[in-house]
């Protein structure tokens, strides 16, 4: 998968789980930038990416994905199956 195709699934993602449009979301998307990225909307982040992906995120990686670019690189980051 390439890293725009990558980045592309993750804004869908984020946008899903905060239960907006991807138009809505700054670029790039942060918690700093996006008002629904509170707290809650972190949770459903996480577990929205999880799903998409396949992956399994422990909370001490969950933690630090407070960005696109973050998630991004962290799945980059990740053994390809």
């Amino acid at each position: 998968m390439s890293n725009e195709h990558l980045r592309r699934r993750v804004r869908a993602a984020i946008a899903d789980a905060l239960g907006l449009d991807e138009s809505a979301l700054a670029d790039p998307a942060t918690t700093e930038t996006v008002d629904q990225w509170d707290s809650l909307g972190h949770f459903h982040v996480i577990e929205t990416l999880a799903e998409t992906f396949g992956v399994s995120i422990p909370h001490d990686e969950s933690v630090t994905l407070v960005s696109e670019d973050a998630i991004v690189d962290a799945l980059l980051r990740r053994p390809q199956t």
